[in-house]
């Protein structure tokens, strides 16, 4: 997909501290991908439709980031395919009349017996009927991505057993022909210990950016 760090039936992160720029960075990737644009020193080999799940920023602020880099490709007369690009963010769910937003797609398992009856099962529900929608309407399967882990999920970052449902739903994804990002804060530190949590989440992504 984007030469050589994204390929088909894959599952990547992006990560790194507060105000790293990881919602641009991935905003940005995202609509190269849509539009079959190159991005960075990447090229762009297969276009595909993508969507740009944002649980966090207000709607009017993400906006304003997709409306800045929208600026850029006017400035560099570079072509934005606005049929193939697909966004999600919280305040869209509540004029939709979803009360609470989005649903959590990842639930610690202390949480008790209601939390543990599905793991964030019906939050994920949601975000894959989504990904059939898109792909009923392009007629291509969608690069999804997922900003951010803290809001979407209650999980212990640092319990495997917690982050498994997720990691799982992840690798599925991948063996039904989807592939994805999701986005993610970084370890406490130099630097140097990777994304927060559990080292199993390593164990199981085909990239993994770090931005600093």
């Amino acid at each position: 997909l984007m030469n050589p760090i994204l390929s088909t039936r894959s599952f990547n992160q992006i990560y790194g501290w507060y105000e790293s720029g990881k919602t641009i960075f991935g905003l940005a990737l995202s609509i190269a991908m849509s539009s079959g644009n190159k991005f960075l020193d990447w090229e762009c080999d297969n276009k595909i439709p993508s969507i740009y799940v944002e649980s966090e920023l207000p709607g009017d602020v993400f906006k304003s980031y997709r409306w800045s880099i929208l600026q850029g490709y006017l400035d560099e007369g570079k072509e934005f395919d606005r049929l193939n690009h697909f966004t999600l963010t919280h305040d869209d769910l509540t004029n939709a009349e979803f009360q609470y937003g989005f649903k959590l797609i990842a639930v610690a398992k202390q949480h008790g017996k209601d939390a543990a009856k599905d793991y964030g099962r019906r939050g994920r529900a949601m975000i894959e009927d989504w990904l059939h929608k898109i792909e009923k309407k392009t007629g291509h399967k969608p690069f999804y991505f997922l900003d951010n882990m803290t809001k979407l999920s209650t999980i212990d970052e640092n319990k495997a057993q917690d982050w498994n449902p997720f990691l799982n739903w992840g690798t599925d994804l991948k063996h039904k022909g989807f592939s994805g990002m999701f986005v993610h804060h970084a370890n406490k530190g130099d630097g140097k210990k990777g994304s927060s949590g559990s080292s199993t989440i390593g164990r199981l992504l085909d990239t993994s950016i770090q931005l600093t």
